[in-house]
């Protein structure tokens, strides 16, 4: 009777065990997606089962549970036994098992499964529950996420920017050192190290960027300023200046272009043959230098001869000469050309001249006259004779001294009857109207008088209807209206000279 109570309470508490241990295979099967044993049991067909209970001896403590079926493989033959050491294990649980588990193992195992389950990554949990959430929240998210990373990049471009153009950098001046033979990556570290940049990387790239060729950095100290962008840096660090000297060239009103190129060549600046070059061949953008074009020069000595501003400059000597002559010609624009159509087109058309007329009889003017008085009177008399010319043909040669003293190889004092009959379109003794071009390079008096002529007065202020003038060495001009009046002026012209020379001349 005792031996019977004890069985029952062995096989109570096998089975007890046995159905802790199909409650826990249970869960762990939910846990990982696999159908419970009652599931299995619904959904197979109805197969004949024999659930078989074998005590083998009265004091073992074995169950064994044979499940016997016909149409179907056996779902789990679960085997129960005791070790070694009297714990109770299960033996052939599942394929997937050991053969030998320890009860409180898989316990432990199943409750190590659901404590992964429940401990998901926060960041897992946020997108999962963000696809949770309404669209209008996702869209408000997405549009706030884009605002963060849009203004992470512009605060990097903006920072970048700064770096490479040096926008913003108020420092004092640097002081760093470079070694002989520095790498490029030495001379980063060392900019970067004194805070002249920011961003080594990028200074790298600018580095490749700007050529493929290795940099050879000078050696030394460089005092660097910080206002430095990344290319003055580099040119800072790999080129060797010389200290460039200037030179000042005041350029006098009426002189011709070779004398000009003399006070360059002078100066140590340029060459006779790039100076020529520069002037008669060179493509300036200047739109006077265009119109210039469509007008045509032929027979022209110099083509800009005449636009070259007499002015004050100062110049580097290494300055090329298409450069001086450029700075020339731009202050002729600002002066004059900038005023033409707005004050001077006008008064041109109403005399039948163009701008290039004007500035040829500006040099005429120019290289005649004395002062700014007898610009005014030399100018009525050649647009006198210009007028009457149809009247008076022999008015149509304006008989310049200038403009022979223009062509010859030398200037003379006093001209000779061979200079005189000289062939040449600049001789206006010979040929009619102006000639090809200016005969020297007028300043704005000149330009002036030879816009807005004014009648000359003899001695007692009575206004001449001058035709002819002369001059003598003292630079006192006498006016005539007719031939003879000239010559009686040409005579006086001799004794004043003659006075000049003895020192004996008042004026």
């Amino acid at each position: 009777m005792h031996n019977n109570n004890n069985n029952n309470e062995k096989n109570k508490s096998a089975k007890d065990e046995s159905d802790e241990i199909i409650e826990i295979l249970n869960n762990y099967r939910k846990k990982n997606g696999e159908p419970t044993k009652k599931e299995e049991e619904l959904v197979t067909k109805p197969v004949d089962k024999t659930i078989k209970t074998i005590i083998n001896k009265p004091d073992e403590q074995t169950i064994e549970n044979e499940i016997v079926h016909s149409e179907v493989p056996q779902p789990i033959i679960y085997h129960f036994a005791e070790n070694e050491q009297g714990e109770k294990v299960v033996e052939n649980l599942n394929p997937h098992l050991s053969d030998n588990v320890n009860i409180e193992d898989l316990k432990n195992v199943v409750n190590k499964s659901e404590r992964f389950q429940k401990e998901k990554k926060p960041g897992k949990k946020f997108f999962i529950t963000l696809g949770n959430t309404s669209f209008l929240f996702k869209a408000l998210f997405y549009i706030f996420f884009v605002l963060v990373i849009s203004a992470y990049l512009s605060y990097y471009v903006i920072a970048i920017g700064n770096d490479v153009f040096a926008l913003v950098k108020e420092k004092p001046n640097v002081i760093i050192s470079i070694e002989e033979g520095a790498t490029i990556d030495q001379v980063t570290d060392e900019l970067v190290k004194q805070d002249l940049i920011e961003f080594g990387w990028i200074f790298k790239l600018y580095l490749k960027y700007r050529s493929d060729e290795e940099y050879k950095f000078i050696a030394g100290d460089h005092t660097i300023d910080e206002t430095l962008n990344y290319t003055q840096l580099i040119d800072k660090l790999t080129k060797k200046y010389k200290e460039r000297v200037s030179v000042r060239i005041v350029i006098p009103e009426g002189l011709t272009v070779d004398q000009i190129i003399d006070l360059f060549l002078e100066k140590g600046i340029g060459t006779r043959e790039g100076f020529v070059d520069a002037i008669n061949n060179y493509e300036y953008d200047w739109e006077f230098v265009k119109e210039l074009e469509v007008l045509g020069y032929p027979d022209r000595k110099y083509r800009l001869e005449g636009y070259l501003f007499p002015d004050t400059y100062d110049f580097y000597i290494d300055t090329n000469e298409v450069m001086v002559i450029n700075r020339l010609l731009n202050n002729f624009d600002d002066k004059f050309w900038n005023d033409y159509k707005t004050d001077y087109l006008d008064k041109c058309n109403e005399y039948g001249m163009t701008f290039d007329d004007i500035i040829t009889l500006a040099s005429m003017v120019e290289a005649e006259g004395n002062n700014a008085l007898d610009f005014e009177y030399i100018s009525y008399v050649f647009h006198n004779r210009l007028d009457n010319a149809g009247e008076h043909p022999e008015f149509a040669v304006l008989e310049s001294d200038a403009t022979i003293q223009y062509v010859l190889p030398e200037r003379r004092e006093d001209l000779t009857q061979s200079d005189l009959d000289l062939d040449n379109p600049y001789n206006t003794y010979k040929y009619k109207g102006l000639p090809p071009g200016a005969i020297c390079n007028p300043g704005l008096d000149a330009i002036s008088a030879a816009l807005y002529p004014s009648k000359p007065v003899d001695s007692n202020d009575h206004e001449i209807n001058a035709f002819f003038f002369v001059s003598n060495k003292a630079g006192k001009t006498y006016y005539a209206m007719t031939n003879n009046g000239h010559e009686k002026n040409k005579d006086q012209v001799d004794v004043d000279n003659a006075a000049i020379e003895a020192g004996t001349y008042n004026g």
